[in-house]
Parts: structure tokens; sequence; C-alpha cells
């Protein structure tokens, strides 16, 4: 037994005082705590005995003698046995040198000194919702109705996908079941996604908030990746938890002309109903989340940016391939992520001019004032603030844009396709371009052509940005315009 080395005659001398050093420091932090005078009494007993036992040559008792004469040792038997249990855990337990924190474990330390000082409330204070009663949006009529003279984007029918009504009618399948509807905008935007990490700390069960469209799959050099959030187009439904109901939100207060030609309302926005449930979410989410939707969104850029820094690529965060930033709280908690994450270039287009122009934005973060707003006079082409406007197909219709498979893409069975001009059309659109807003002919890039230009080698250009190019213009400080072909 343990209590056996202490006193038997194999036990060293260096053995016994290191024993007896472990119980002196433990009477020592006994008194600097100011234990109880009957523990500091009793300890001081043991390690008198002990010691004595030790100046006396210990190592001639034997156990035998110990047991046989135990009711007279008593307390010192106790003492023995403790000094050297205490001694061997100390020996086994070697001190290790101190190892850093995991990044996943600082950002979790990290959390709750995050966003102190932000005032989340103002968000949803300053935001503009109504009630709706979600069974007019499964009404046949009222969706017909609300089809007439209004752009896709403002029509209610859009609110809600078919495929998503058609799952949650009652069991007579006459109306909505409301309960499995705020089910569905009250869970995770996206069980599934992965690109920017699936466990944010304080993104209760509601997944990865951030994702990649289309666009962004086709954008960077290989020295960046893109990822991207996604709010409703133009005007969007959420669930709320406070007011216990279903509400409009205008998410593009500024929203103008561009109602007409809104691309969030085509293509895999509006096709398939998981794109519309998970912008629903999200909002859900934000309104009534708004610090758990901010550390979610900090904690998986950081995640990402874990996973990519070894591989020395670039996070680029584009806020919003649909929506805006509907009310000013909105736009500075965007900026408290972006000082949160420095690390990661954030970038928007947004229509919001005002706003944005009297606000303190951080260096990591980067603009592209949009036209087709109710702000646009206030975007100045050639001051050298970036921009993004829409070329109409009243510019391009005569001209030869085709479809082409990517390379790398020919022997897949549904291959990615661009849009691409015959080289003999480009001039004329090009000047047509200039003639209409002044831009340099010289100063007129198309996105493959910037793609081969290395930052600042061609001075500021404006780049020509088909269907099927990627986003990097919109985040260069080389380019001024990013100007959207249609066709």
């Amino acid at each position: 037994m343990k209590f056996k080395r202490f006193f038997t005659e194999s036990a060293s001398d260096n053995h016994r005082e290191k024993i007896l050093s472990v119980l002196n420091a433990k009477l020592n932090h006994i008194r600097s705590t100011h234990g109880s005078e009957d523990e500091v009494e009793r300890l001081t007993h043991k390690i008198a005995f002990l010691t004595s036992m030790h100046q006396d040559g210990a190592g001639h008792i034997t156990v035998d003698d110990v047991y046989d004469d135990h009711n007279k040792v008593g307390d010192e038997y106790d003492a023995g046995y403790e000094a050297e249990d205490m001694y061997s855990e100390a020996k086994e337990r070697k001190p290790k040198k101190p190892r850093p924190l995991s990044k996943t474990k600082q950002d979790k330390l990290d959390v709750e000194n995050r966003f102190q000082d932000f005032d989340f409330s103002k968000i949803k204070g300053q935001a503009s919702y109504e009630q709706i009663n979600p069974q007019d949006l499964a009404d046949p009529e009222v969706r017909e109705l609300g089809k007439k003279n209004k752009s896709i984007v403002e029509r209610q029918s859009k609110l809600l996908h078919n495929s998503t009504i058609n799952a949650i009618l009652d069991e007579n399948g006459n109306g909505i079941d409301l309960e499995k509807l705020k089910n569905i905008f009250t869970g995770t935007p996206d069980k599934k996604l992965n690109l920017l990490g699936k466990n944010a700390k304080l993104s209760t069960s509601r997944g990865s908030l951030v994702g990649k469209n289309d666009k962004l799959t086709k954008s960077g050099d290989g020295e960046k990746v893109f990822f991207d959030l996604t709010l409703p187009a133009y005007q969007g439904l959420y669930y709320d938890e406070d007011l216990n109901s279903f509400q409009i939100i205008r998410t593009c207060p500024n929203a103008g002309m561009c109602k007409a030609y809104c691309y969030a309302a085509k293509g895999g926005f509006i096709q398939y109903s998981n794109s519309a449930e998970k912008s629903a979410k999200t909002m859900t989410f934000l309104m009534n989340h708004p610090k758990e939707f901010a550390h979610s969104i900090a904690n998986n850029l950081k995640a990402k940016l874990r996973h990519h820094a070894y591989k020395g690529k670039q996070i680029m965060f584009r806020w919003h391939d649909s929506g805006d930033f509907f009310v000013p709280q909105y736009l500075e908690m965007a900026y408290e992520i972006a000082r949160e994450t420095p690390e990661v270039l954030h970038y928007a287009y947004t229509k919001m001019v005002g706003q944005v122009n009297s606000s303190n934005k951080p260096d990591n973060f980067i603009f592209n004032m949009s036209f087709g707003g109710k702000e646009d006079k206030k975007i100045d082409r050639a001051s050298g603030e970036k921009h993004a406007d829409v070329v109409l197909p009243d510019v391009t219709s005569d001209l030869n844009i085709y479809k082409v498979i990517k390379p790398g893409q020919e022997e897949k069975k549904d291959p990615a396709k661009k849009s691409v001009i015959d080289p003999k059309d480009l001039p004329t659109l090009k000047q047509r371009i200039s003639d209409k807003w002044g831009y340099p002919i010289s100063s007129l890039f198309t996105y493959d052509q910037m793609m081969k230009i290395p930052v600042g080698d061609a001075g500021i250009m404006n780049v020509l940005v088909f269907p099927g190019d990627g986003d990097d213009s919109a985040t260069r400080t080389d380019v001024n315009g990013t100007l959207l072909v249609k066709h």
C-alpha cells in the first residue's frame, strides 16, 4: 500500500522529504486562505508526527509494527497515508506546458464580449411591417388578383411557393395549417448548408445563415472564396414571435424601376420552394433574435477563415444577393460583424445611398451604389464612387449574344454555361454604353478581360458582366462601374 513506502526501510530520505513538502504547502495554503483553526491544528500535528518519524529513522519501523500499534498511532496513520497519496498524485500529474486555446474555444470565450454595447432592439423598432393573414395566400382568387398591375416582386402570391402551400394545407385541404407554417419559418434556415459551417455558436437550431448563389460559385480567381446572405427580395413574410402573427416586411425600401427586372424574382429564387422558405426563415431569425443572428454570421465566417487560411485564400462575403439594408440599425449591425471579422472582405450592392454615405463604414467593407432605386441622383458615375447599373435589352437586343459551355464543363450532364458577345459586336456595345452614360470607351472591359488583368494595371475600369460571369468586379478597388448586361 502507499502508506508502506513512507515507513519501510526502502523509503529514501528524498522520498519522505517530498511528502513532507507537499503537506507543508497544503498547510501554508490553508493559513493563507484563512482556513479553520481546527484544520490548521490537525495538519500541523500530522506534519510534526511524520517529521519526527523521519528524523528518528522511520525506515526501521515495519508495516506490521504500525498495524499492531494502529490504535496508538491513530491520526498519525491517516497522516502518513494522506501524505503519500498526495505526493503520488502530484508525481503522476506532472505539470504540462500551457497549450493555447483552439480558435473554436477562443471564439466561444469571445462571444460573451461581442456586441455588448450594440442595441439590437432598434432593428425591429426601425422596421416597417404589417400583419397578414396567410390564409389569403392560399386563396386562388386572391393569388390571381395579386398578379394584376403589379411587378412580380410586389405580388403577395410570391410570398409563399405553391409547393409550400400544398404541403401545409389542413386535412380537408381548405386552408393553411398555421402551426405547420410557423414551424417552417422558425426552423433551421438550411440544415444541409455547410458553406460556412454547420454548428455556429448561438445559432440555436437554425444552422448556417450564409451560402453561395450560382453567381458566386463562378467568382474568384483561385485565391478568393465567395459567400453571401439572402433576404427576401423587395418584401418578405416572417413570423413575429412577440406578436404571435405573420408579418410582411419591406426589405428593399428604396427599390424603384429595378422591381421590373429584379433577378431575385426569377430563376431558382422562385422556381424552388426551398429558396423562398430559406429567406423567410432567415428573416424570421433576424427579426426575432438579431443578436444571435449576428453571432451566427460572425462565427460562420470565422470558421471558414480557419478552414481556408492554410490554403492562402481570402474570404469575400456579400451582404444580400437579394434584399438590402432595410433600416439604419441593420446596416450598423453589419458593420459590427465586419469589425469582428477584419480578415474578411465584406461587400454589398445597395440602393440605400444616403444611409450608407452618412454612416461610418469599416475599412473592410466595400459598397457598390446600385442604380434603379429612389436615390439614383445621389450616385455620381464620374466621381470614382463604385456603382452598379443594368444594361437593358434595348441596348443589346440586336447584338449577337449567345451562351457557351464553360471550360471544363463539356463532359458534364448539365454543364454550366455563360453568355458571351460576338467579338465583332463588342465595339458596338461599348460605344452605345459610352454614349448613354459617358464612360470612356478605353475604360470598358468585359469580365473575362478584367480577370486577366492584375489589380491596378489598367487604371480605373468599368466592367461588362454577362449572365454566367462572377462577382469579382464588385470587390475590386480598380473597378468603378459594374454593368450587368441583360439580353
